[in-house]
């Protein structure tokens, strides 16, 4: 069984070695790179780089960042040996640490590992000694030979993330309980059968690769826990703009899922005790005027203040207004469009990246709207109309592993 990974602001994660010499960041493409990748065929200098590349020397210990099961550790050609690990997190996620251009490893595919384990040497590559290391949402990258070491690079004009890479610092950060200061969406869920009865909140982050997700239990809220977008089920789809849960018509459980590009929305319906899809939708078919591509997609349950009607919301690319519409007998009705001044939100905000609405911890409707720089939430609360808007900074909301 997988170490389970210990609790926010432990020592339980750390860096692959201290003080690198130099670094080669992630998510780049290098013009110094020589040669054609065997992989895809094209000049190396025009890849996109899917870890991030430390400077080292030859008696470097290379380390492992966190406790897991080591899934591969063999030369690999790369060149040297590389080793990937299997880190589990609470919420029984999953994500890979991978380290590249090893030599004499000191463990073995099935070994179980703790934070600081020590993995092998850098080897020399004609005095270019450095580590390779990677953070990903997938343990077999598919690219290529789709093997456990993976080519390093994803294609030309590529973004990593979309092929289930994460920036391994920043990943880093936040699994050594750095609070999130941005969110790229928030959602409120009332509670259902897939989440227990109990209330759910959940934030988008890390660019859309990652979710946090808290619930409501014994009258207060609990720890976030950390999910990556692919153990969502969405096949392919390692970054997202936003997620939102509420019921269908006919009262089972749904989640839509918004791509990374803001053109496709996701449904999902949760039958037999899991998440099925249910069928893909352009959000230019949706309906609402002139509207290609959004930031933010919801669906809210009914309630007191939406008269019990179910109700959607969506948040165009630009966030300049937000178009809303009610499920009424049989069908839902046509969108209307709400100007964001109408909603005289705090300091004057013309412009909001998410919408939700869903039940406080009082059994209380609650509206909550995300800044457009994804750093403040304002929120409101239902009863005998609209309340007065409060808001929260991302870092208040002490969103962290």
């Amino acid at each position: 069984m997988t170490p389970r990974i210990a609790a926010a602001g432990s020592s339980e994660w750390d860096l692959p070695f201290s003080s690198p010499s130099w670094k080669k960041e992630f998510n780049i493409t290098n013009p110094d790179l020589s040669g054609t990748s065997g992989c895809f065929g094209v000049e190396m200098s025009t890849l996109t780089h899917a870890g991030e590349d430390w400077g080292g020397t030859l008696e470097t210990d290379i380390k492992a960042i966190g406790s897991g099961t080591v899934l591969f550790a063999q030369n690999a050609g790369y060149p040297g040996a590389v080793v990937v690990i299997d880190h589990t997190l609470h919420s029984g996620s999953h994500l890979y640490s991978m380290y590249g251009h090893l030599r004499d490893l000191k463990v073995s595919a099935g070994k179980q590992v703790s934070t600081g384990t020590v993995l092998g040497k850098l080897c020399d590559q004609d005095g270019n000694v450095h580590l390779h290391w990677e953070v990903r949402q997938v343990a077999i990258p598919d690219l290529c030979d789709k093997n456990y070491p993976g080519p390093g690079y994803t294609g030309p004009g590529t973004d990593a993330r979309d092929h289930g890479y994460l920036p391994p610092s920043g990943v880093l950060r936040l699994l050594q309980g750095r609070p999130i200061d941005t969110m790229h969406s928030f959602d409120r869920v009332t509670g259902d059968v897939s989440t227990g009865g109990r209330l759910v909140q959940r934030v988008v982050a890390l660019e859309g690769t990652l979710v946090f997700e808290r619930f409501f239990e014994g009258g207060g809220w609990q720890p976030w826990q950390l999910r990556a977008v692919a153990d969502l089920n969405v096949a392919k789809w390692y970054r997202i703009r936003s997620i939102s849960q509420a019921p269908r018509p006919s009262g089972a459980p749904k989640r839509d899922l918004l791509s990374a590009d803001g053109t496709q929305l996701l449904a999902q319906e949760f039958v037999n005790g899991g998440w099925r899809s249910i069928g893909t939708v352009p959000v230019a078919n949706l309906g609402a005027p002139n509207v290609d591509h959004l930031i933010d997609f919801e669906q809210t349950g009914g309630d007191l203040a939406t008269l019990s009607r179910l109700k959607q919301t969506a948040v165009p690319q630009d966030g300049r207004g937000l178009y809303t519409r009610f499920y009424e007998g049989t069908s839902w009705q046509s969108w209307s469009y709400v100007n964001p001044e109408s909603l005289h939100l705090p300091d004057g905000a013309l412009r909001v990246r998410a919408f939700s609405q869903g039940l406080e911890g009082a059994g209380l409707p609650k509206q909550e709207v995300l800044s457009w720089d994804g750093r403040k939430l304002y929120g409101r609360t239902f009863q005998n109309g609209w309340g007065p808007w409060s808001q929260k900074t991302a870092v208040e909301f002490g969103i962290h592993y």
